[in-house]
């Protein structure tokens, strides 16, 4: 079961003053470059991308892929998907001009986007592909991306 939205935006803007004053984890900006794509992810991508067991999120292999989106999952989503970009902006241009986690951004990016870096499956590419579509989306550049 799910927090109620309200909640999960608070913790969003909650982690905007916990991580700036953290050392930068390619984990935490991996997941949250994830969850920034997501905002893009159609009705039929949906069901791919799950929780999975073991507290990751990912794409899971063995969903059924003809699930749909409720109005109210997709907009949810969309909400997520607004409060990563926010977050992910607030590590990247901090408020007190001391950036520690800019450099970690451009080799994750750099990594996402090197076409010499094949993924081995198909969970690898789908996951590289919501990554750039995040961070198209944490640049401004993907258009119709986190629409009201």
């Amino acid at each position: 079961h799910y927090l109620p939205m309200r909640h999960r935006v608070r913790m969003f803007r909650l982690l905007r003053y916990l991580l700036v004053a953290t050392k930068p984890e390619s984990p935490i900006i991996d997941g949250l470059f994830l969850m920034a794509g997501c905002g893009t992810i159609s009705n039929s991508t949906f069901a791919l991308f799950r929780s999975k067991a073991d507290g990751e999120v990912g794409i899971d292999e063995g969903s059924n892929q003809t699930s749909s989106i409720s109005p109210i999952l997709l907009r949810d989503t969309n909400t997520l998907a607004k409060e990563a970009v926010s977050l992910l902006r607030r590590l990247y241009y901090p408020s007190d001009g001391f950036n520690i986690w800019r450099q970690s951004f451009h080799n994750m990016m750099k990594d996402t986007f090197n076409e010499n870096s094949l993924c081995c499956s198909s969970k690898e590419q789908e996951e590289r592909l919501i990554k750039q579509k995040g961070i198209l989306a944490f640049f401004g550049g993907m258009p119709g991306h986190i629409e009201s």
